[in-house]
């Protein structure tokens, strides 16, 4: 039997892990909002494979071969459809959909193999008449988001599907951000601009702390000094410290992801694997701030595909693995 992940904050209500057995990769998945009649900045913060260093895209993978994110279908003359941003350098290209992923300027040349810049990201300029919703599903980092920037505007990815306060970034300990750098951040209708004064994150008057602020899918930092480093790591208890394997402990799962729907029409990010043997024992886990927490145990016989279920029409994030256990002692 399946198990959906309602809520995340059901979590608190079940027990803490134990730490036996063995888990497979995490993953997990975020909704992002683009608004309609704007441009709106976006950062995908899940691996299309699990154990990734870097978040690396091509317009393909980000948005489908066949556009399946349903962005509007853009005629360059008449600029009546959606746009994505991609910067290059100094200089962006205007991607769009038409038959193809295109740019404005390359006449047919096809720009879905076009690679996004590792840890970054792109922006959305919208012309539907209401806002949309994208969801992005996969593995997470197995480390921090680290990239080097230079002066000038650069882009830089979250890194992590669930929500991220600057402060648990760890941003400003980065040794490529200087006291004059700052820091955008959408807040859905308008950008925050905040600098790092040594202390705390103020706003460019240096009054207010602005640490609690939580970070969008994708920031900008302004480069005002030599530039370098860029470190974000990401929130309590997401990455579990590196351990030796447990030689008794089963093989941990290999888990597919990809999106479904219930029986009633819900869409779903559905995490499946297989299951080795019927002695072994397979539970859920989410996370949430206050650590990992199971929801729930399956077992199957030798071959049966398990899998468990988030309802995307109530959450807009959410992380999971799933944990392995022997039924009994182990000897």
């Amino acid at each position: 039997k399946p198990y959906l992940l309602f809520v995340m904050g059901f979590s608190l209500l079940c027990d803490s892990l134990s730490g036996q057995g063995a888990v497979s990769a995490s993953f997990g998945f975020h909704s992002e909002v683009i608004k309609a009649g704007q441009t709106t900045p976006l950062g995908i913060n899940v691996s299309r494979r699990p154990g990734a260093d870097v978040l690396a895209y091509t317009v393909g993978q980000l948005f489908g071969q066949e556009n399946q994110a349903g962005l509007l279908k853009n005629d360059p003359d008449r600029r009546n459809g959606d746009v994505v941003w991609l910067k290059e350098g100094n200089s962006w290209l205007q991607i769009y959909w038409n038959k193809g992923w295109k740019a404005i300027g390359a006449g047919d040349e096809d720009f879905s193999n076009r690679q996004i810049a590792e840890n970054t990201g792109v922006f959305i300029t919208s012309k539907a008449e209401k806002d949309s919703l994208l969801v992005f599903g996969g593995y997470l980092l197995d480390q921090a988001v680290a990239l080097n920037v230079f002066p000038g505007f650069n882009l830089v990815t979250r890194g992590w599907p669930v929500p991220v306060t600057l402060d648990e970034t760890h941003l400003s300990k980065s040794p490529g951000l200087s006291l004059e750098d700052v820091v955008w951040l959408w807040d859905g209708a308008q950008y925050l601009q905040l600098r790092w004064d040594g202390r705390q994150w103020t706003d460019l008057n240096g009054a207010g702390d602005f640490g609690a602020v939580l970070v969008p899918s994708l920031l900008a930092i302004q480069v005002k000094g030599p530039g370098g480093l860029i470190i974000m790591h990401p929130p309590r208890y997401l990455i579990d410290a590196k351990s030796l394997p447990d030689r008794k402990a089963p093989t941990p799962p290999a888990v597919e992801l990809g999106f479904s729907a219930t029986v009633r029409g819900n869409p779903t990010f559905r995490a499946e694997w297989q299951s080795s043997s019927s002695k072994l024992e397979y539970s859920t886990e989410i996370w949430s701030r206050h650590g990992w927490f199971s929801i729930g145990r399956q077992t199957g016989d030798s071959g049966e595909i398990l899998f468990s279920e988030a309802l995307l029409h109530r959450l807009k994030c959410g992380v999971a693995r799933v944990r392995v256990e022997h039924i009994g002692r182990v000897n």
